[in-house]
This record gives C-alpha cells, structure tokens and sequence, in this order.
C-alpha cells in the first residue's frame, strides 16, 4: 500500500469534473450586495513600519517587510483581529515619474506571495521599475498570523488507488478526506474558518491599499494589480466591488467567475488529457532524446497499460504507483516547462525500470499541508458543492475520457463534501463602471484555467483587452514570449492596452509558451527555475 495523501500535483486542485450545475445550498450565505468600505474597521487596520525580512531569499532580492493587521470579520471589526505578511520592492527613482504601489497574487487559492515583487525584475524595458511591487501571504497562509493547518498526518497513510477498485476503498478515501475537512476546525481553524471567503481576501486588499496610500505619500488612491490563477479571481470580484479603485490590473490564467467552484472543474480533465497527448507528440517528436520510439499513438497506448500495471504493482518498493505517475503527469498537463524534465524522468521508468528521477519529480513538489488547507477553506467556503452521489456518477462517467485524472481531482476536493463551516454564494462578478482598460492573459489550451473563461471575463468586463498565448501553460507572461511580454511592459509603462476588437475573443494572439528543447544550448528566456517552481506551487498547494 502507499502512502496517503491526496495532493495532486500543480493542477490537481482543477480536475473534479461535473456535468451539470450546482444549486445554492440552503445554508448558503450571499457574498453579493453592498458592504461596509473595509476601512471602516477603522482603527482595526494598520501597516507597521518596513524593516529587512529575516527570510534570506526575500532579502536576497531586497525587499522589505512589513506586517498589515486586519479584522477577522469586517462585519463585526470588535471580534478581533490577524496579521497579514507583506513585502515591497522600492521603485527606481531613476527609471521615471512614480506610479504608485502595484500588489501581486500568485494564485491557490492557498499560494505564499511574499516572494512575488521579484517578478519585477522581469518586465521588459524597465516597465515595471516605476512601481512599488507589494507581496502579500493572504490570510491563513504561510507567515500569516494565525496560519491554517489540518493535522496533515491525517493525510500521509496507506491509501486505495484514485480509481476505487471497490466500495471498501471508495469508503477508505471518504473517511480519509472527510476527517482531514474536520480537523481543520480544530486550533486556528476554529476562529479562521468562516472568515476565509474570496470576498474576505478582496477586503484585506482593499485594506492594504487604503494602508499603503495612506503610509507612502505618491501611492494614489487607485490599487494597481497583478493576479496569476486564483489572482485573476480576486482581481474580478475586487473590480466588482470596488470599481473606482480599480487602476492597472494584469490577469493571468483567468478564472470564469460563473462556473465557481466545482462547475469550474467540469472540462478541466479534458483539457489535462489532452495536453498529455500533445506531451506524447513532443516525446516520439524528439525520440532521440528520449529513445521512447516515434509513433506517438503507441507511446500513450503504452502509457496507458503501465499506468494498469502501476495501479496493480507499484515499483520502488511501492513507493511509486499509479496516483504518483499521475501526480507528477498532471504538471505535463499544466505547463510546457515541465514537459523536458518530467519527460526524461518518465524514459528512465519506461525503458529502464528506473524510478528513483520520477521519485525526485513526485517529492520535489509535494508542499506543507498549509497551502492545501487554506485552498480547502476558500473553495469550500466559497460556494456549496453538489452530493458525494453526484460526483462519484461524474468521476465514474468521465474516466474513460480521462483515466485517473478525474478521480485524482475527486479526492483532492472531496474535503468540501463535509467541510465544517457554512458555504456562501459567489459574488456576481461584472462590470460597475470600471474606467481604466485591464489586461487579461490566457493561453488557448490552458488545461486549469480553460481560455474561454478569459473570454467570458472580457465580455463582463468592456474594458477588458485579451493576450491569447497559443500553447498549453498556465500562468505564462512573463516566461519570455515577447509579443506577450512587450504588451504588458507598455501596459504597465503607460496604460497603453491592445487594441479591442469587435469580436468574441482575443485582442492580440502572441506565440504561447513552447516547450524547451532537449538539446538546446541556452536557457530559455523569462523567468528563472527558482521563481517558476515558487509560481506554480503557489498556484497549486498541496501537502
């Protein structure tokens, strides 16, 4: 038997799969109407004085630290309150006229962000250097005050494959999953939990712009925004709610607020299969690399009996098996930049039995039990989730279009089949009178965040102008794909957006992130390992 634990690596957060929509629960609560200006808690919010970080890679970039205390309950400021971690990176003075602060999301929900002003480092021509870049560990997360953890013991034990054989192990996944939703009420989770909402996030930023513009003189009144994943909703219900505050805003991997949460899992498998399909052209494409044949259709007829022989005899001593291959092929299907690494790992296991690179890839990525508690409580919080019945037909009807990969993203949410608190209704994201252009970023065969979600926000939004990126990765600007990169540089440097065109669409189509080549001689341009690897956790916890 294997060893417990339901994370699902980088994209497993996206693949529980559904076929019809989810009707409110009667304990739902509205997140929608008005609500009272955040700063309205008054004295309940306040930024402390910026000193160095005591975290040698936040310093190693020079940023700043602070911490922002905010209420618990912005309804009620007197139930006390939690202590945000916040970073900045100090504009160049040189680099010309100061534009204010600029806050980054990486995603999750769940992801650390304190690392993300270093991002600016990688804006072309300077763009970004006129901003104050702020981070943020939203509430809950890492360095957070309190931070939310589930006794991930809970999870860490011997466990059925993700395809339950029989009901025996279908019953041993649902004990597991629902015990590891009830712990997270326990210790900080208790006074966390009902507090952990999107729209309880979009209330600490408007918090935090209020602090900034109120502590650094030139910061405006206006919160510019740069969201990745789960970052792109935040930005949405924000420009919902606060429209006038609403300055430059960078989406990227955009979530279609009208499918939250579990309706938002429904093609999402689909698109994972499919970009393990296009993994498989690129492994018989470069098979003298690889030496896994040339044939592409046989390479994933013969994925498909190793994953049966995995699921029936797990090797390395059973500590790689079929959940785990599946684990580590999920990141094939989310980002092309995993395509080389995980690609050569998967040969030595195909023609050589060896597993210990695989067993490297599965560990690397496997996170601390806090990333994936915070994702629970705000996706189970969030919005009602239909019956376990209805989930298992769906997993059951889908998993011949996508062995293991429906199944796999089951069990990653199923805590939110019995999470302790009460669920909410979405906020109705749409446009309030938005006066600024925002800039939307969506690659066409982004598996996580499918591309016709960024068309749905565009038509919300008239404002809005699309950057479509043809390729298959999940949160690519910045990567160094120049059309899309150039475009937010003069975006950031002068507000200057693509033009919007009368179509159902994109505004600019730009070259998507490619995978790299085997035998390539230099790195490929954009963001370096050690920022990617932080991007796409961040994007996806898991313990």
């Amino acid at each position: 038997m294997k060893r417990f634990s339901p994370h699902v690596i980088v994209l497993a957060a996206a693949l529980a799969a559904t076929l019809l929509g989810v009707v409110p629960t009667a304990t739902a609560r509205s997140q929608g109407g008005s609500a009272p200006h955040p700063t309205g808690a008054g004295e309940a919010v306040a930024l402390s004085a910026w000193q160095e970080c005591s975290d040698p890679f936040l310093d190693s970039y020079g940023l700043e630290c602070a911490r922002l205390r905010v209420p618990l309950d912005y309804a009620h400021p007197d139930r006390g309150t939690i202590s945000l971690a916040v970073t900045r990176r100090l504009h160049d003075p040189d680099a010309g006229d100061y534009q204010g602060v600029l806050v980054t999301s990486p995603g999750g929900p769940g992801g650390s962000g304190t690392w993300m002003p270093a991002l600016a480092d990688y804006v072309p021509q300077g763009a970004g250097d006129t901003y104050d870049w702020i981070g943020l560990d939203p509430r809950g997360v890492g360095a957070s005050q309190p931070a939310l953890h589930c006794e991930p013991r809970r999870l860490r034990r011997d466990r059925p494959g993700y395809v339950p054989a029989d009901r025996a192990q279908e019953r041993a996944w649902l004990h597991a999953t629902g015990r590891y939703g009830r712990s997270c009420a326990d210790g900080a989770g208790a006074r966390l939990l009902p507090f952990m909402t999107t729209l309880d996030n979009v209330r600490d930023l408007e918090s935090l712009r209020a602090a900034l513009a109120e502590q650094q003189p030139g910061a405006g009144s206006r919160l510019n925004f740069y969201g990745y994943d789960y970052g792109s909703y935040l930005g949405e219900v924000y420009a919902t709610r606060y429209p006038q505050r609403v300055g430059r805003f960078v989406l990227d991997g955009v979530v279609d607020p009208g499918r939250v949460w579990y309706r938002a899992h429904r093609d999402r498998a689909r698109g994972l299969q499919r970009n393990l399909g296009l993994w498989f052209r690129y492994l018989a494409d470069h098979s003298d690399a690889f030496g896994l044949g040339g044939d592409w259709r046989e390479l994933r007829a013969r994925h498909h009996a190793l994953l049966h022989r995995l699921a029936e005899h797990p090797v390395a001593g059973g500590r790689l098996g079929v959940d785990e291959l599946t684990d580590v092929l999920l990141r094939v299907g989310g980002s092309a930049t995993e395509w080389l690494s995980v690609g050569r790992a998967y040969a030595d296991l195909v023609l050589h039995d060896d597993a210990r690179a695989l067993l490297r890839e599965y560990r690397s990525s496997r996170g601390g039990d806090n990333g994936y508690a915070v994702h629970s409580a705000v996706e189970c919080t969030d919005a009602s989730w239909p019956s376990w019945a209805h989930q298992r037909r769906v997993a059951r009807a889908g998993d011949q279009q996508a062995p293991y990969l429906l199944w796999a993203g089951t069990w990653y949410d199923a805590p939110c089949r019995a999470w302790p608190t009460r669920s909410h209704v979405p906020v109705s994201v749409r446009d309030e009178g938005i006066g600024n252009s925002i800039l939307l970023v969506n690659e066409t065969r982004d598996a996580v965040t499918p591309f016709s979600g960024a068309v749905r926000v565009r038509e919300l939004f008239p404002t809005a102008r699309l950057i479509a990126g043809t390729g298959t990765t999940h949160g690519s600007s910045l990567s160094g794909v120049a059309c899309v990169d150039d475009a937010i540089a003069a975006y950031l440097r002068d507000g200057t957006a693509p033009p919007r065109r009368p179509v159902r669409g994109a505004d600019l189509t730009c070259p998507g992130l490619a995978p790299e080549e085997p035998f390539a001689e230099s790195p490929p341009r954009g963001l370096p390992d050690s920022l990617r690897a932080r991007l796409i956790q961040a994007q996806h916890p898991m313990p």
